[in-house]
């Protein structure tokens, strides 16, 4: 009921001398009322039919140290890796095929960007979090060796360090390790997220 609440309010006072802008204000609340609930219903079947629901993560204190997640693979092929850096690294090694035989890589390579952007689709089709129940604070990132047109990557995540905040106990910073194998397992890239988080209890 708190979220119908915090979706339609509305004043009151207001609607009686206007009932137009009543049905309008109405028609919308409902909008985004509907929005949020059909979103809501979509992941908890996603989650439902992916984990046991018993198994879900919201506060810090439902994963240990030491979990670990293992994602699908995702094929890098050429025409992907193109259309991503044409919109976000538009550098000739990442958009021609032609272009870069004359780049120190020889040959089309993914952005790096591009596989730290498939990385955290795969954070959040793997890892059974709850809606919101972490928020990215931060990552280090080591990009190390290429991604290649037709290559397969896979990340393993594994939750390194969970510490609590001594000024505000009920909250803590959790550092999840993600390594990105492609389909020889060679290493190619290596992040550590932090994300911020709520434990259950103050102690």
């Amino acid at each position: 009921m708190l979220l119908i609440k915090e979706i339609v309010t509305i004043n009151i006072s207001q609607l009686k001398t206007e009932p137009f802008l009543y049905k309008i204000l109405s028609f919308r609340a409902m909008m985004k009322l509907t929005d949020k609930i059909n979103w809501l219903t979509a992941n908890y079947q996603y989650m439902k039919g992916r984990f046991n629901m018993t198994q879900l993560v919201t506060y810090l204190d439902d994963i240990k140290e030491g979990a670990q997640f293992q994602s699908e693979s995702y094929l890098m092929s050429e025409e992907r890796i193109i259309e991503f850096a044409k919109q976000f690294d538009p550098q000739p090694f990442h958009t021609d095929p032609v272009a870069a035989k004359d780049t120190i890589f020889k040959r089309l390579v993914a952005s790096g960007w591009h596989t730290l952007a498939v990385n955290m689709k795969m954070l959040v089709e793997t890892l059974p979090l709850t809606p919101g129940a972490m928020m990215g604070a931060g990552a280090d990132v080591k990009w190390v060796r290429p991604v290649y047109p037709g290559e397969s990557i896979y990340s393993i995540f594994t939750m390194k360090e969970i510490k609590r905040s001594k000024t505000k106990p009920q909250q803590g910073i959790c550092l999840m390790e993600a390594k990105i194998y492609n389909q020889d397992d060679e290493l190619v890239t290596e992040i550590m997220h932090r994300a911020f988080g709520y434990f259950k209890s103050k102690a």
